[in-house]
């Protein structure tokens, strides 16, 4: 037996592509020729830009011989400063957290599961009521959270105290872009309460982490944009362009909240000063080296990079059709579940770690992807199934009609198999297992004629309604087939069926059977309750109990 899901599914076809598409990977030789320029105020690099003769659709040369000839010819020569701009420019404050980017984001720095990144979060929210509700997919907040800022903050101050140097320069009045009343959807993003009975010294080290990156992206909003000078210099040097681009902070605004994090933090490494230089100003070159390269596979997915991969599905398509229906948004999965259809994946052993971070598909998980159709293994196709369920949620589409598009997808896509493997659908897996019969209108329910479904219960086989939950009918198993209930359930059989789901008037004694058109329908009892019934049977079982 394999597991298939809507969600499940594309998503282990996403980590199989990628494998695939790393282990049939050709890398490319390349070829990168930098130099250093000599300006009044200071040296500074450039990168040289491959014409198009030289290079690919990526702007990579690869010849090593064009390289090296630009090498030798700009080296010891005097370049001219074709471009010099400066302007000033600002960076918001990165949004409070909605689970997804939590889960990402704790990947990226420690490694972190998305199932545990989830138990870390929801620990803080129920256990010691540090933080909102964490199963949430909106990064805003609603204009009502801004009137509690100040609260928060000094909540913040007093329990959490690796925070207090930040503290001193946060401004409870700046109002960034998280607050967006048009963009909150079920629940707000995630941030720190003001219950200032937090005990952040009872959290486990994971829970601290989580903690600590709601608390920093929520004191970011009342740091104020991080405000810097872009420059970029262009310099012809014998003909052949180089360019750099730098940025020099003017005020440290929002990165503040993340100074103290490690080298990996967004407060850090983004200081690339560059000198200041005059277009047409005269810059020799002071050396120019060539370095050879080689193109590089995708890398292989993390937990983080999955969820990613998931809420943004939509940005991958490339099919033109697809694309101008499929919002860049589209994602599989949702906030709450994205983390369990990962565990999931493990616990089917259709995936496996590699190097503690690495996800890696394993046979099984390939062998599945690649014996199903492939409208089952495109993430595009549930993205859409979501975004008409958000249609639904907003009032914008009717459910009938959704549900209506499913089963007929669902129906076509069984006929279809039952028609490319006939041998299988007839006789189970060839394991010994019993006939399936056809369950459909060969067997109608006698309460409301819609066909009967033969289903496994604890105490054994049985046949329901495939009406349910509208008709509860339900009758014994005989050798495959439906029986004749036992007279303490009649009075299920005797309840009117919904008008709605009558279709036709269930026959005279007399008349031809519905059911078989060969047969004819007799009276008859059971435990003195009177029926028609097919006179065929056992062949055809119909029958329908008489209301008296």
């Amino acid at each position: 037996m394999v597991s298939v899901g809507r969600v499940q599914t594309p998503t282990l076809a996403l980590i199989v592509a990628r494998d695939r598409e790393i282990e049939n990977f050709k890398p490319k030789d390349y070829f990168m020729v930098s130099a250093s320029f000599q300006a009044r105020e200071g040296a500074f690099p450039g990168l040289w830009v491959p014409p198009e003769g030289v290079a690919d659709d990526e702007g990579r040369c690869l010849s090593n011989a064009a390289a090296q000839a630009v090498v030798d010819k700009v080296s010891g020569k005097t370049g001219r400063v074709s471009l010099a701009e400066t302007a000033p420019a600002k960076e918001p404050p990165p949004l409070p957290f909605d689970l997804s980017t939590l889960q990402q984001e704790a990947s990226r720095r420690w490694g972190m599961g998305a199932a545990e990144t989830l138990e870390c979060a929801q620990a803080l929210y129920e256990t010691y009521k540090a933080t909102s509700y964490p199963r949430t997919d909106c990064p805003y907040l609603p204009s009502t959270q801004f009137v509690e800022a100040a609260r928060v903050l000094e909540a913040v101050r007093r329990v959490y105290p690796d925070v207090v140097g930040v503290m001193d320069k946060v401004d409870p009045s700046i109002r960034s872009r998280a607050w967006d009343d048009r963009k909150i959807t079920a629940h707000h993003a995630i941030i720190p309460t003001g219950n200032i009975q937090v005990n952040v010294s009872a959290m486990k080290p994971a829970e601290r982490r989580i903690y600590d990156l709601v608390v920093r992206h929520y004191l970011a909003q009342f740091l104020g944009d991080h405000e810097f000078l872009k420059q970029k210099i262009e310099v012809v040097c014998e003909e052949e362009t180089f360019k750099v681009t730098g940025r020099t902070p003017t005020k440290p605004g929002w990165k503040l909240a993340f100074l103290s994090l490690d080298s990996a933090a967004e407060g850090e490494g983004q200081d690339s000063r560059l000198p200041r230089v005059n277009q047409g100003e005269s810059v020799p070159c002071l050396k120019a080296d060539l370095a050879a390269k080689k193109t590089q596979p995708p890398a292989r997915f993390t937990e983080g990079t999955l969820i990613g991969a998931m809420k943004n599905v939509g940005r991958n398509v490339t099919d033109p059709r697809l694309k101008s229906v499929l919002k860049e948004t589209a994602g599989i999965g949702t906030e709450a579940t994205r983390a369990a259809i990962i565990k999931n994946l493990f616990t089917r052993e259709y995936i496996r770690v590699e190097k503690k971070k690495w996800l890696v598909s394993t046979e099984k998980g390939r062998n599945l992807i690649d014996i199903l159709p492939a409208v089952l293994t495109d993430p595009a196709t549930t993205a859409r199934w979501e975004q008409a369920l958000e249609e639904v949620a907003a009032g914008r589409a009717g459910m009938d009609a959704f549900l209506a598009l499913q089963s007929e997808f669902v129906a076509g896509l069984v006929s279809k198999l039952k028609a490319e493997n006939p041998g299988r659908a007839a006789r189970g897996q060839g394991d010994g297992s019993k006939p399936v019969h056809d369950d459909g209108p060969h067997y109608p329910c006698p309460a409301c004629h819609k066909p009967m479904r033969r289903r496994q219960g604890k105490n054994g086989g049985f046949w329901g309604c495939s009406a349910y939950p509208e008709c509860r009918q339900t009758l014994p198993d005989e050798d495959g087939k439906p029986g004749l209930p036992p007279p303490e359930s009649t009075s299920r059989a005797e309840r009117p069926a919904p008008a709605a789901r009558e279709t036709s008037a269930p026959g005279k004694a007399g008349e031809k059977c519905p059911t078989c058109g060969t047969g004819a329908l007799v009276l008859r009892s059971h435990n003195d309750k009177p029926f028609l019934g097919c006179s065929g049977f056992p062949s055809c079982r119909y029958f329908y109990w008489v209301r008296t």
